[in-house]
């Protein structure tokens, strides 16, 4: 029983990957606005008011909209960007490139700390 766990275990860790193991699947990114009571929402999802720290999955761009009556709705994109420098480590040390791949791993957010100031509606 001790052998099976223990080879399950190094099996485990041999194709695991370092980005994985090291970076995780997710990134905190900062959202702040200047503006009290502006609603910050992600993905069409609301996060929080004012300034929130979210933790957003690597692997995939993120909507991202900061509302508040009166106010001009800003929008705006956080990009997933594959990283050379994590992708050549996860060839070089076998398999878990595949669980790097698949976890998001690889990649990074950007930005990872936005600021935003909403401006007034025109009146019509």
């Amino acid at each position: 029983m001790k052998k099976s766990l223990f080879l399950l275990l190094s099996l485990a860790l041999v194709n695991s990957s370092c980005a994985t193991i090291f970076r995780g699947t997710t990134e905190r990114v900062a959202i702040n606005s200047s503006t009290q009571g502006a609603n910050i929402y992600v993905d069409g999802g609301f996060v929080g008011s004012d300034s929130v720290n979210v933790k957003l999955k690597r692997n995939r761009d993120h909507a991202v909209a900061v509302k508040k009556d009166g106010f001009q709705t800003e929008r705006g994109i956080i990009t997933s960007d594959l990283q050379t420098g994590w992708l050549i480590v996860s060839i070089l040390f076998g398999w878990g490139i595949i669980v790097d791949v698949a976890t998001g791993a690889l990649f990074r957010l950007s930005p990872d700390n936005i600021r935003v100031d909403l401006e007034p509606e025109q009146k019509k």
